[in-house]
């Protein structure tokens, strides 16, 4: 199931393009899903350009699209952090259709910014029968009109044909379902240039989500002791998280932690074991994906870089 934030625009074609805009560079990337199950998707494209900020911009922006042929693709992006909240709530008592409604006058006490000035979306947190007594709930998922207003501008001015916004949390859970074993849940955790993300994934769902204010340049520019400290920081925090997780959601197993590519991976694995009572693997997207016709995303480094991107163009909603 996807939360289609925001579905913005009539349908173009089947497929996706997803395209990232950042300070400075802007990424596409194009995967053609497997036609069935046993077969691995394979990523078609990964265009990356270098952007400069300031004057100019947009423009810039729209000559990278001409140049690449964006224009023919229907397009999803993602909201930085910062851009939005995501948050959990009971499901309201109220008829489906106002449901929407209802959560924005809800969680408005719990938002960074006014509800009424905000765009909301929701997506159903699935509890089966083995799930126990827990109440049903619901993510929730709101942005600044003026958030969203300057990504879809950006894609207008750009010529490019944008008709969904999603979240990373959302990009995230797609590669950890690739991962999935059957009746598992999976924790992986992302360490990028935005933070690090952990995720917890049961059956294609997103159940649980958590930010760590510790970035990869972070790590990689810290001397010993600096080192040290933000992966403890990271250590607790996955302690928390797992500890929590297990006691909302009982049915949903989790017996190992995924480490998401990035060039620290394998010496950041060997650090946060000691905090763990479950096993900590690496994740190769080479093992779930075919990546052959991008040779590039062999390096772990790369497939990190893009990470959030990759995950965006498997989105399979409307």
């Amino acid at each position: 199931m996807d939360m289609t934030l925001f579905n913005l625009r009539k349908k173009k074609e089947a497929g996706w393009l997803a395209v990232g805009l950042h300070s400075g560079r802007v990424e596409a990337v194009r995967i053609e899903r497997g036609a069935d199950p046993d077969e691995r998707h394979r990523v078609l494209r990964l265009d990356v350009a270098d952007l400069r900020t300031g004057a100019g911009h947009d423009d810039e922006f729209g000559q990278v699209v001409r140049r690449e042929g964006w224009g023919r693709f229907r397009c999803t992006t993602v909201l930085n952090p910062g851009e939005y909240q995501l948050l959990q709530t009971p499901v309201p008592d109220v008829a489906e259709a106002e449901v929407k409604q209802a959560v924005r006058w809800q969680m408005g006490d719990a938002l960074e910014f006014p509800a009424e000035s905000a765009t909301f979306d929701v997506l159903n947190i699935p509890v089966p029968g083995s799930g126990g007594a827990r109440g049903r709930s619901l993510w929730v998922a709101a942005a600044p009109n003026a958030a969203v207003q300057r990504v879809m501008n950006a894609f207008d001015a750009a010529g490019l044909d944008l008709q969904a916004i999603d979240l990373p949390e959302l990009a995230h859970r797609n590669l950890a379902h690739l991962f999935a074993e059957p009746g598992r849940g999976v924790a992986m955790l992302h360490v990028g240039e935005d933070g690090a993300l952990l995720t917890f994934t049961y059956e294609g769902e997103l159940y649980g989500a958590r930010r760590i204010d510790v970035t990869e340049t972070q790590l990689r520019d810290a001397d010993v002791e600096r080192r040290a400290a933000l992966v403890e920081r990271i250590g607790l925090e996955l302690q928390r998280s797992l500890d929590n997780f297990e006691r909302l959601y009982t049915f949903v197993g989790i017996t190992r932690l995924l480490l998401a590519p990035c060039a620290l991976a394998v010496e950041l694995a060997d650090e946060l074991r000691s905090f763990l009572y479950i096993p900590l693997d690496l994740a190769d997207l080479a093992q779930v994906l075919d990546l052959s016709a991008v040779p590039a995303l062999a390096d772990p480094a790369q497939q990190g870089r893009y990470f959030v991107t990759l995950g965006a163009a498997l989105r399979t909603g409307a």
